[in-house]
Protein backbone atom coordinates (compact mmCIF):
# COMPACT_ATOMS: atom_id res chain seq x y z
CA UNK A 1 0.00 0.00 0.00
CA UNK A 2 0.95 3.44 -0.65
CA UNK A 3 2.11 5.74 2.22
CA UNK A 4 -0.50 7.58 4.03
CA UNK A 5 -1.02 11.48 2.40
CA UNK A 6 0.44 13.48 4.68
CA UNK A 7 3.45 10.66 4.86
CA UNK A 8 5.06 11.85 7.82
CA UNK A 9 3.31 10.35 10.57
CA UNK A 10 5.76 10.31 13.79
CA UNK A 11 6.05 6.49 15.14
CA UNK A 12 3.74 7.16 18.33
CA UNK A 13 1.05 8.99 15.80
CA UNK A 14 1.56 5.77 13.92
CA UNK A 15 1.06 3.24 16.75
CA UNK A 16 -1.65 5.56 17.59
CA UNK A 17 -3.65 4.96 14.19
CA UNK A 18 -2.91 1.54 14.28
CA UNK A 19 -4.72 1.27 17.49
CA UNK A 20 -7.47 3.18 16.57
CA UNK A 21 -7.81 0.85 13.84
CA UNK A 22 -7.61 -2.47 15.53
CA UNK A 23 -10.22 -1.35 17.81
CA UNK A 24 -13.10 -0.30 16.04
CA UNK A 25 -12.81 -3.52 13.56
CA UNK A 26 -12.31 -5.67 16.52
CA UNK A 27 -9.04 -7.11 15.02
CA UNK A 28 -6.81 -6.34 18.01
CA UNK A 29 -7.49 -10.17 19.69
CA UNK A 30 -4.91 -12.62 18.95
CA UNK A 31 -6.84 -15.07 17.32
CA UNK A 32 -7.43 -12.65 14.25
CA UNK A 33 -4.95 -9.26 14.55
CA UNK A 34 -2.53 -10.59 11.76
CA UNK A 35 -5.53 -11.95 9.14
CA UNK A 36 -6.67 -8.36 9.61
CA UNK A 37 -3.09 -6.95 8.30
CA UNK A 38 -2.54 -9.39 5.60
CA UNK A 39 -5.84 -9.04 4.28
CA UNK A 40 -5.43 -5.32 4.39
CA UNK A 41 -2.25 -5.59 2.41
CA UNK A 42 -3.81 -7.49 -0.87
CA UNK A 43 -7.17 -5.99 -0.55
CA UNK A 44 -8.97 -2.42 -0.57
CA UNK A 45 -10.76 -0.86 2.18
CA UNK A 46 -14.14 -2.32 0.81
CA UNK A 47 -12.78 -6.02 2.35
CA UNK A 48 -11.53 -4.49 5.22
CA UNK A 49 -14.61 -3.48 6.78
CA UNK A 50 -14.42 -0.01 4.94
CA UNK A 51 -11.44 1.72 6.69
CA UNK A 52 -9.89 4.07 4.57
CA UNK A 53 -6.68 2.41 2.78
CA UNK A 54 -4.32 4.87 3.80
CA UNK A 55 -5.73 4.22 7.72
CA UNK A 56 -4.80 0.46 7.25
CA UNK A 57 -1.41 1.42 5.29
CA UNK A 58 -0.95 3.67 8.71
CA UNK A 59 -1.41 0.42 10.64
CA UNK A 60 1.26 -1.93 8.83
CA UNK A 61 3.57 0.98 9.37
CA UNK A 62 2.95 0.71 13.30
CA UNK A 63 3.68 -2.84 13.10
CA UNK A 64 7.16 -2.43 11.51
CA UNK A 65 8.25 0.52 13.95
CA UNK A 66 6.73 -2.20 16.85
CA UNK A 67 9.02 -4.28 16.05
CA UNK A 68 11.86 -1.96 16.38
CA UNK A 69 10.80 -0.86 19.75
CA UNK A 70 10.85 -4.62 20.88
CA UNK A 71 14.47 -5.06 19.37
CA UNK A 72 13.07 -8.05 17.28
CA UNK A 73 12.30 -8.63 13.74
CA UNK A 74 9.23 -10.05 12.87
CA UNK A 75 9.59 -13.69 12.16
CA UNK A 76 6.92 -15.16 9.39
CA UNK A 77 4.72 -16.55 11.74
CA UNK A 78 1.47 -14.76 12.67
CA UNK A 79 2.47 -15.11 16.61
CA UNK A 80 4.75 -12.11 17.17
CA UNK A 81 1.56 -10.04 15.57
CA UNK A 82 -0.06 -11.40 17.78
CA UNK A 83 2.06 -10.69 20.68
CA UNK A 84 2.78 -6.76 19.01
CA UNK A 85 -1.26 -6.17 18.87
CA UNK A 86 -1.95 -7.06 22.51
CA UNK A 87 1.02 -5.21 23.80
CA UNK A 88 0.14 -2.29 21.72
CA UNK A 89 -3.16 -2.20 22.88
CA UNK A 90 -2.24 -2.64 26.61
CA UNK A 91 1.22 -0.90 26.41
CA UNK A 92 -0.53 2.24 24.47
CA UNK A 93 -4.11 2.37 24.95
CA UNK A 94 -6.13 1.41 27.76
CA UNK A 95 -8.19 -2.31 27.32
CA UNK A 96 -11.49 -1.19 28.81
CA UNK A 97 -12.94 -4.44 30.34
CA UNK A 98 -16.36 -3.35 30.79
CA UNK A 99 -17.18 -2.68 27.30
CA UNK A 100 -14.49 -4.64 25.78
CA UNK A 101 -13.03 -1.73 23.72
CA UNK A 102 -9.83 0.66 23.87
CA UNK A 103 -10.15 3.79 25.39
CA UNK A 104 -8.79 6.60 22.93
CA UNK A 105 -6.58 8.69 25.44
CA UNK A 106 -5.97 9.36 28.93
CA UNK A 107 -8.29 12.32 28.76
CA UNK A 108 -11.08 9.53 29.09
CA UNK A 109 -10.30 9.72 32.80
CA UNK A 110 -10.53 13.27 32.75
CA UNK A 111 -8.61 16.29 33.36
CA UNK A 112 -7.26 15.63 36.56
CA UNK A 113 -6.02 11.57 36.22
CA UNK A 114 -5.06 12.71 32.68
CA UNK A 115 -2.77 15.19 34.25
CA UNK A 116 -1.60 12.55 36.33
CA UNK A 117 -1.11 9.38 34.35
CA UNK A 118 0.28 10.94 31.04
CA UNK A 119 2.31 10.79 29.79
CA UNK A 120 3.14 7.54 31.56
CA UNK A 121 6.64 7.45 32.82
CA UNK A 122 9.16 4.40 33.05
CA UNK A 123 8.04 2.12 35.88
CA UNK A 124 10.44 -0.02 37.10
CA UNK A 125 10.04 -3.55 39.04
CA UNK A 126 11.84 -2.61 41.80
CA UNK A 127 11.76 0.67 44.09
CA UNK A 128 13.16 3.12 41.41
CA UNK A 129 12.90 6.63 42.59
CA UNK A 130 9.92 9.05 42.87
CA UNK A 131 8.75 11.42 39.93
CA UNK A 132 9.40 14.64 41.63
CA UNK A 133 8.26 16.79 39.27
CA UNK A 134 4.46 14.97 39.40
CA UNK A 135 4.57 15.88 43.08
CA UNK A 136 2.48 18.61 43.46
CA UNK A 137 0.34 17.60 41.12
CA UNK A 138 -0.37 14.39 43.12
CA UNK A 139 -0.59 15.83 46.53
CA UNK A 140 -3.40 18.16 45.21
CA UNK A 141 -5.11 15.28 43.16
CA UNK A 142 -8.20 14.89 45.60
CA UNK A 143 -10.77 12.62 45.13
CA UNK A 144 -13.59 14.67 44.45
CA UNK A 145 -11.80 16.39 42.34
CA UNK A 146 -10.61 13.65 40.00
CA UNK A 147 -13.83 12.78 39.76
CA UNK A 148 -15.66 15.62 39.23
CA UNK A 149 -16.75 15.31 35.69
CA UNK A 150 -18.89 11.88 36.36
CA UNK A 151 -20.53 10.34 38.96
CA UNK A 152 -18.32 8.33 41.21
CA UNK A 153 -20.42 5.55 42.64
CA UNK A 154 -17.43 3.93 44.52
CA UNK A 155 -15.50 5.57 46.67
CA UNK A 156 -12.82 3.13 47.48
CA UNK A 157 -12.36 2.14 43.55
CA UNK A 158 -11.82 5.69 43.26
CA UNK A 159 -9.15 5.39 46.08
CA UNK A 160 -7.59 3.12 44.00
CA UNK A 161 -7.11 4.93 41.09
CA UNK A 162 -5.02 7.34 43.07
CA UNK A 163 -2.89 5.07 44.53
CA UNK A 164 -2.50 3.11 41.07
CA UNK A 165 -1.34 7.01 40.13
CA UNK A 166 1.12 7.73 42.97
CA UNK A 167 2.53 4.17 42.41
CA UNK A 168 2.98 5.16 38.47
CA UNK A 169 4.98 8.26 39.79
CA UNK A 170 7.27 5.89 42.25
CA UNK A 171 5.64 7.26 45.41
CA UNK A 172 5.17 3.94 47.04
CA UNK A 173 4.19 4.71 50.60
CA UNK A 174 1.34 6.91 49.77
CA UNK A 175 0.24 4.02 47.21
CA UNK A 176 0.23 2.06 50.26
CA UNK A 177 -1.18 3.93 52.57
CA UNK A 178 -4.28 4.77 50.14
CA UNK A 179 -4.53 0.93 49.39
CA UNK A 180 -4.21 -0.68 52.16
CA UNK A 181 -7.27 1.26 53.46
CA UNK A 182 -9.35 -0.29 50.88
CA UNK A 183 -11.10 -3.40 52.24
CA UNK A 184 -11.97 -5.16 48.68
CA UNK A 185 -9.75 -7.16 46.49
CA UNK A 186 -8.95 -3.97 44.27
CA UNK A 187 -7.17 -2.56 47.19
CA UNK A 188 -5.05 -5.90 48.28
CA UNK A 189 -4.25 -6.32 44.61
CA UNK A 190 -2.98 -2.69 44.20
CA UNK A 191 -1.27 -3.49 47.56
CA UNK A 192 0.49 -6.68 46.53
CA UNK A 193 2.01 -4.46 43.71
CA UNK A 194 3.49 -2.12 46.19
CA UNK A 195 5.39 -4.74 48.24
CA UNK A 196 6.61 -6.07 44.84
CA UNK A 197 7.93 -3.67 44.19
CA UNK A 198 9.78 -2.61 47.27
CA UNK A 199 10.81 -6.27 47.47
CA UNK A 200 8.94 -7.71 49.72
CA UNK A 201 7.94 -10.77 48.28
CA UNK A 202 6.33 -12.42 50.29
CA UNK A 203 3.99 -9.96 51.69
CA UNK A 204 3.16 -9.27 48.29
CA UNK A 205 2.24 -12.69 47.25
CA UNK A 206 -0.21 -12.45 50.70
CA UNK A 207 -1.66 -9.40 49.30
CA UNK A 208 -2.42 -11.49 45.50
CA UNK A 209 -3.80 -14.34 47.45
CA UNK A 210 -6.07 -11.88 49.49
CA UNK A 211 -7.34 -10.33 45.99
CA UNK A 212 -7.90 -13.78 44.75
CA UNK A 213 -8.64 -14.01 40.71
CA UNK A 214 -9.17 -10.19 39.93
CA UNK A 215 -11.74 -9.72 36.74
CA UNK A 216 -9.73 -6.94 36.06
CA UNK A 217 -6.74 -8.45 34.86
CA UNK A 218 -8.03 -10.98 32.84
CA UNK A 219 -6.71 -9.54 29.43
CA UNK A 220 -3.20 -10.30 31.01
CA UNK A 221 -3.47 -13.77 30.38
CA UNK A 222 -3.07 -13.26 26.48
CA UNK A 223 -0.19 -10.78 27.17
CA UNK A 224 1.59 -13.12 28.95
CA UNK A 225 0.84 -16.27 26.94
CA UNK A 226 2.09 -14.24 23.98
CA UNK A 227 5.58 -14.21 25.16
CA UNK A 228 7.87 -17.25 25.85
CA UNK A 229 9.39 -15.74 28.77
CA UNK A 230 6.09 -14.71 30.22
CA UNK A 231 3.70 -17.37 28.77
CA UNK A 232 3.93 -19.37 32.25
CA UNK A 233 1.92 -17.08 34.17
CA UNK A 234 -1.01 -17.99 31.43
CA UNK A 235 -1.53 -21.58 32.17
CA UNK A 236 -4.61 -23.24 33.11
CA UNK A 237 -5.96 -19.78 31.55
CA UNK A 238 -5.83 -17.71 34.41
CA UNK A 239 -3.74 -14.70 35.55
CA UNK A 240 -0.41 -15.72 37.72
CA UNK A 241 0.01 -12.81 39.43
CA UNK A 242 2.09 -15.21 42.51
CA UNK A 243 4.43 -16.61 39.56
CA UNK A 244 4.76 -12.82 38.58
CA UNK A 245 6.20 -11.92 41.80
CA UNK A 246 8.87 -15.02 41.62
CA UNK A 247 9.29 -13.75 37.64
CA UNK A 248 10.15 -10.24 38.93
CA UNK A 249 12.23 -11.52 41.54
CA UNK A 250 14.25 -13.27 38.94
CA UNK A 251 14.66 -10.75 36.54
CA UNK A 252 15.52 -8.37 39.39
CA UNK A 253 18.53 -10.19 40.99
CA UNK A 254 19.36 -11.13 37.86
CA UNK A 255 21.22 -10.53 34.66
CA UNK A 256 19.20 -11.67 31.91
CA UNK A 257 18.19 -8.52 30.27
CA UNK A 258 15.43 -9.77 28.20
CA UNK A 259 13.56 -11.34 30.95
CA UNK A 260 13.82 -7.84 32.58
CA UNK A 261 12.55 -6.17 30.10
CA UNK A 262 9.57 -8.34 29.22
CA UNK A 263 8.77 -8.10 32.62
CA UNK A 264 8.45 -4.34 32.42
CA UNK A 265 5.99 -4.59 29.99
CA UNK A 266 3.85 -6.86 31.39
CA UNK A 267 3.88 -4.77 34.60
CA UNK A 268 2.72 -1.76 32.57
CA UNK A 269 0.18 -3.36 30.61
CA UNK A 270 -1.03 -4.40 34.45
CA UNK A 271 -1.04 -1.30 35.87
CA UNK A 272 -3.00 -0.13 32.17
CA UNK A 273 -5.45 -2.98 33.17
CA UNK A 274 -6.14 -2.48 36.32
CA UNK A 275 -6.48 0.96 36.54
CA UNK A 276 -8.89 0.71 33.81
CA UNK A 277 -11.07 -1.28 35.31
CA UNK A 278 -11.09 0.28 38.51
CA UNK A 279 -12.26 3.50 36.66
CA UNK A 280 -14.71 2.37 34.96
CA UNK A 281 -16.52 0.45 37.63
CA UNK A 282 -15.87 3.41 40.39
CA UNK A 283 -18.25 5.38 37.99
CA UNK A 284 -21.19 5.91 36.14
Amino acid sequence: LDAPPDGQLGADQQVHDARRTIGRHGTYAASDGATFFERASSTGAADCGAAPVAQLAVGLRAIEQLALEFDRSPPADSAWYDRTLIRASLGRGTLNPRHDAMTESAEDYGPVLAGLIAPAPSMPLDVGSANVQAGGRLSGATLDAAFAHVELVDRDLGACCLAGAWLLHGYLDEAHTICQDVAQASGSYWHGVVHRREGDYGNARYWFSRAGSHPGLEPLVAVAAADPLTERLADGGDWDAGGFVDLCRTAVSGQDAALRQACVELQLAEWRALFDWCYQNAVR
